[in-house]
């Protein structure tokens, strides 16, 4: 899946939402041998808005986001920020499924356009959100939470509109579990699935998905794998985190002493 990335203008008001788009790369002789060797890729920007900045992309290129309506008004005004899709050269504004909870947080965007996110101001009664396709448009659909819990929030969704989050209680100490979200089924707690208790960080498009200390997939939750103990004197971070079908991972190392640095790096599932 590409992802999209977001430009700052250091001391501005705005910020530029762009994507990276891969060029193949072009195929050339090798003077010496005659064979036929490939070029490295190289990428060209894209500009999606001026004033907006983009949290994820699918694979048809839809970009979601947030985005100040240019109003033609230069540096001198800042409108409302709006919680948008740029999908077919449009901009579309995401509704509010409960006005009375704001704002608006978006986590993922898959492969039928479908998008997860969240309403409310964390740590408070956040609430899990999807957005559907609804021609060009979307419906906004508030998952709730689980029973005997108040707060919800959705870490991802993957191809067949699955989405995984965690739904915990207000109180302290807070008491949560991961929740499994499906349009048919609705929200059901994971762990009575077989997952282990804890909070979901991230989701591929095949529903493989990455906790703190292990992954599984959704498809056979018992079959939790352990992620290998990171290196002396750091700590995995329970951040930033992607993974893929295979289970191969994006993550963030952090030092446990000094000035707590971040280190990204690779996981593999092997």
């Amino acid at each position: 899946m590409r992802r999209s990335v977001t430009l700052r203008w250091s001391g501005a008001t705005a910020t530029l939402a762009l994507v990276l788009s891969l060029v193949a790369g072009s195929m050339a002789a090798t003077p010496a041998t005659g064979t036929t060797t490939s070029q490295p890729a190289t990428y060209v920007v894209d500009f999606v808005a001026t004033a907006g900045s983009g949290i994820d992309m699918n694979d048809v290129g839809d970009v979601i986001g947030t985005s100040r309506l240019d109003t033609g008004c230069g540096s001198t005004c800042l409108p409302p920020e709006d919680t948008v899709v740029w999908r077919g050269g449009q901009r579309i504004m995401l509704p509010n499924p409960t006005p009375t909870l704001t704002p608006i947080f978006l986590s993922d965007i898959n492969n039928q356009g479908w998008i997860s996110g969240s309403v409310g101001v964390p740590g408070t009664t956040t609430h899990a959100v999807v957005w559907k396709p609804s021609g060009t448009t979307y419906t906004a659909i508030d998952l709730g939470s689980l029973p005997g819990k108040t707060i919800s929030t959705a870490v991802g969704i993957d191809d067949l509109n699955r989405v995984v989050g965690w739904s915990t209680t207000q109180n302290f100490p807070p008491s949560g579990a991961p929740f499994l979200w499906t349009e048919a089924g609705g929200m059901i707690d994971l762990t009575t699935l077989g997952s282990p208790l804890e909070e979901p960080l991230g989701i591929s498009p095949g529903g493989t998905v990455a906790t703190h200390g292990t992954w599984f997939d959704l498809d056979d939750p018992t079959n939790v794998h352990i992620l290998a103990p990171p290196p002396s004197g750091l700590l995995v971070e329970a951040s930033g985190v992607a993974i893929n079908d295979a289970g191969d991972q994006a993550r963030f190392l952090v030092t446990n002493a000094g000035q707590a640095l971040d280190y990204p790096f690779r996981y593999h599932h092997e």
